[in-house]
């Protein structure tokens, strides 16, 4: 039988860190995209988030898949292996929900 995945809670910065502040802070490393773009990301599409560990340190960016776009809030489907599943306790195939603020960038399908 197959593993259920489990699904989170809307996430705030307890364990994502904020795209919109990265990309101001450090321009040359981090972008984000705008709120128009965010608001047009569509069922299928994929965004790429940043987890950090429970402390704020360190962090890994990856790919979510898009399940739904409303009100502000993306819920999608972790599409990456991740390496740090210990620190901030998302894994591959977790369903999340975050607000556009975390997504660092948007992959259309």
């Amino acid at each position: 039988m197959m593993e259920k995945k489990k699904e989170l809670p809307v996430a705030q910065e307890k364990f994502l860190t904020n795209a919109q502040v990265q990309a101001k802070k450090y321009p040359k490393t981090f972008k984000a995209p705008n709120m128009e773009d965010l608001k047009k990301i569509k069922e299928g599409d994929f965004v790429k988030i940043l987890a950090h560990d429970k402390n704020g340190d360190g962090g890994e960016r990856f790919w979510v898949k898009v399940i739904s776009n409303k009100n502000g809030i993306i819920k999608g489907q972790v599409d990456n292996v991740l390496i740090f599943t210990d620190s901030h306790g998302l894994q591959y195939e977790d369903v999340i929900g975050f607000e556009h603020r975390f997504v660092y960038d948007i992959f259309k399908n």
